[in-house]
Parts: C-alpha cells; sequence; structure tokens
C-alpha cells in the first residue's frame, strides 16, 4: 500500500512576466507607450479623486447620487480616451496623444465635481495647476493660453450657477472672491505654462538643428564634396570593419583602384570644370551598378577605391568591365575617340592575413601594369601565386601600348 502512494506535487504558480504585461498595456511603439504612460498618469488621478470623493459621501459632506455620476462621467471618459490611444485611431489626427481633449475633459470633470461638493468645493480649484502642468510638456504655448481661458469661463460658470442656484450652498460673495482668485492665477499659471512649453520646444529644435549640423559636419569629413562619394578617411575608419566584413564565413573580398585615364588632359583641353563634370559623371555612373554591401570611394584626385565583400575576382571583373560599358555608353563626347573617358583598374584579392595596406599594394601594381599595356583595362594581382605580377585583362579593342614613363 505504501509503495502504491505516490507524492502530489503542487502545482507551480503561473508566472506573469512583466515585460509582457506592459507590452500589452502600453504597446511596444515608443511614441505609443510615452501616451499611454502619461494617459496612465492621468488616470491615477481620476481614481485618487474619485475615492476622495466617495469619502465625502461617507462622510456626509456631498451628495451620493451626484458622487455615481461624476464616477460614471470620468470612467467613461477615460475609457474612450484609453482606448483611441492603444488602439492607433487617434494617430489620424493632428495631435495623437488627444492632448487637449483630454485637458478640457479633466477641466469639465473639476467644475463638475466642484458644484457636486460644495462643502470641499475649494480643494478642486487646487487641481487647476496640475491640468495645466501637464500642458506645458505637451503642449505648445497659445494652447496653454487658451487652455487657462478656457478654465476661468468654465469655473465662472459653474460658480455662477450655484451661487444663482443655491446661494445657501454657494453664497455669492464667497463665490465671487473664489472667482476672482481663479480670474487672477489661472490665466498667470496658462501664461507661464505656455513659457515653459516655448522653452521646451525651442530647446527642442535646437537640439534638432544641432544633431543636422553634426551629420553634416561628419558627412563633410567623411564624404567628398564633389562626387559624393565616401572619401580616403571613411575608408580609413571603416578598414578593420572592411578586412573583418571580407573574411566572414571563408568570403572573398576584392579591391580594386579606379583611374581615370588622361584625365591630365582632359583638365588642360576642357578645363577643370569639364574634367569635375567626368568625376561626377563616373561616380554616378559606377555607383549606379553596385550592390548595397559594395564601396565606391575617391581615393584622390582621379582615383577611386572600389570594395567588393563576398566577390570573388571573375566576379569583381565583371563588375568592372560593366562599369567600363556603362560608362562608355554614358560618355558625352562618345563620338570623338580622342575625348573618350576611360579607366584603367588595378584589382586584388584581400588574403587571410593580408592587411587593408598590404592589398592596396598590390592593387596598385596592378593598376600600374593596366596603365603601362596601354589604359582601358583591367589588371589583376595574383599574389598566392609567388609574385606580385599582375594577370592583365585587355579590352576587346585593341589598345596602343605607351613607355612606362608615360603610362597616367
Amino acid at each position: 500500500m505504501d509503495g502504491a502512494i505516490r507524492t502530489i506535487r503542487p502545482l507551480a504558480p503561473i508566472a506573469i512576466d512583466s515585460s509582457t504585461l506592459q507590452t500589452c498595456v502600453f504597446g511596444t511603439d515608443p511614441r505609443l507607450r510615452l501616451r499611454m504612460k502619461r494617459s496612465v498618469i492621468a488616470a491615477g488621478v481620476y481614481v485618487a479623486c474619485l475615492l476622495a470623493q466617495w469619502e465625502s459621501v461617507r462622510l456626509g459632506l456631498a451628495d451620493g447620487g451626484d458622487a455615481a455620476r461624476i464616477t460614471v462621467f470620468c470612467i467613461l471618459g477615460l475609457a474612450v480616451f484609453l482606448f483611441a490611444i492603444r488602439s492607433g485611431l487617434s494617430t489620424r489626427l493632428d495631435d495623437a496623444a488627444l492632448t487637449m481633449p483630454q485637458m478640457v475633459f479633466a477641466l469639465v470633470s473639476l467644475a463638475f465635481a466642484y458644484h457636486a461638493n460644495p462643502a470641499c468645493r475649494a480643494s478642486f480649484t487646487l487641481i487647476i495647476p496640475l491640468v495645466l502642468t501637464f500642458g506645458a510638456f505637451i503642449l505648445p504655448a497659445r494652447r496653454c493660453v487658451e487652455l487657462g481661458w478656457f478654465a476661468v469661463a468654465v469655473f465662472g460658470t459653474t460658480i455662477g450657477y450655484g451661487a444663482w442656484t443655491s446661494p445657501q450652498l454657494f453664497p455669492p460673495l464667497v463665490e465671487a472672491y473664489t472667482f476672482g482668485y481663479i480670474a487672477v492665477v489661472v490665466p498667470t499659471l496658462a501664461f507661464l505654462a505656455g513659457q515653459l512649453s516655448q522653452l521646451r520646444i525651442d530647446q527642442k529644435a535646437q537640439r534638432i538643428a544641432l544633431r543636422e549640423a553634426m551629420e553634416r559636419l561628419t558627412r563633410m569629413a567623411t564624404h567628398d564634396a564633389l562626387t559624393g562619394l565616401p572619401n580616403r578617411r571613411h575608408v580609413d575608419e571603416r578598414m578593420d570593419e572592411l578586412i573583418g566584413d571580407g573574411r566572414q564565413d571563408a568570403q572573398p573580398l576584392c579591391i580594386a583602384i579606379l583611374d581615370l585615364d588622361r584625365f591630365k588632359r582632359i583638365n588642360d583641353i576642357f578645363g577643370h570644370a569639364a574634367g569635375d563634370e567626368v568625376l561626377r559623371v563616373f561616380a554616378a555612373e559606377a555607383s549606379a551598378i553596385l550592390r548595397p554591401t559594395d564601396l565606391l570611394a575617391r581615393w584622390g584626385g582621379e582615383e577611386f577605391l572600389l570594395v567588393l565583400p563576398a566577390t570573388s575576382l571573375e566576379a569583381a571583373q565583371a563588375i568592372i568591365e560593366r562599369m567600363r560599358t556603362r560608362m562608355a555608353a554614358s560618355a558625352s563626347r562618345a563620338a570623338d575617340p580622342e575625348s573618350r573617358v576611360t579607366f584603367s583598374a588595378g584589382l586584388a584579392l584581400v588574403h587571410d592575413g593580408q592587411t587593408l595596406q598590404q592589398a592596396l599594394q598590390c592593387a596598385d601594381f596592378a593598376l600600374y601594369e593596366a596603365k603601362f599595356r596601354g589604359r582601358d583595362r583591367t589588371g589583376v594581382s595574383h599574389p598566392d601565386r609567388g609574385s606580385i605580377a599582375p594577370r592583365v585583362a585587355a579590352p576587346s579593342r585593341r589598345s596602343h601600348v605607351e613607355h612606362p614613363s608615360n603610362v597616367f
């Protein structure tokens, strides 16, 4: 019998992940979470006020019927606002947080509570600054001032109605004094809230302008002003990253130095403006056929550096030839063979243990050989074959071979 007895393990309590609960309540979008958190804080204030309302009923200071009506009014209003914000319906409006409607609703609720609690009505006027404080962090300055005058109008109407219909509960003289206090203090608070709001808006604009200026300075420091391409400094900063990306998962990394042929002649004959235009055209046409992972940078003068991650030598040659074809088709002076814009390229594969600078030396030597063999072609360096002497890929058309002292 004893052997048949089994131990009954108690059921483990169901754990509720707080992060999951917060996601369900507040959502995942940062802006939505901020709106929901502000609305929940406001809802907490409503709950505290309603609890105080029912405590005043228990003490005989307020009518239970009025308290019930205020409770229903506040709960329904809060439910509408929370649903509109959490569901995303409010995003169709300019004010996605429904800030102004919520504050108007709060002031109307306070005026309602003021009339329903004649014994402790003055305490509700102290909550008006709290409502205006929310506006200082969200609303523009003009809206804060408008909200202050709306509060004066709502409470003035409530005070006048109470003094007219129930003078025994709302003595006219006392109500006049209270209204005078509200008419002076509340617009002043609204004005100050507006000033704080404008200061917040100005600081935000300054932060945006500063960030944009920093982005422009960073781009100016890392990009070429003429072509818009990354410059040598940008490549130097990314040197370790480029080498690392090329070696991931044994993926090859190819680099090439591209040099525009006879660029000095273009400047001498057609002027520097024409030379600048050639550089811009080349940068645009070459970039048009590259992948998002590829990098084309202006290396200096008429030289460009091409970095091709996860690309074999054969594929890199094909990419360079597509550049050559596209450049030939877009040349503005293609009809004149003497003024055609061509380029030579020195291509190298970055090997394990090889730095980018070492690979650049191989690519530079390959470029020299391509220039020596007649320009408008690609030289390919193979340092793994025991020599850095390149194999030169010649174009389909015949090229003129010149003396190495005049290859550039």
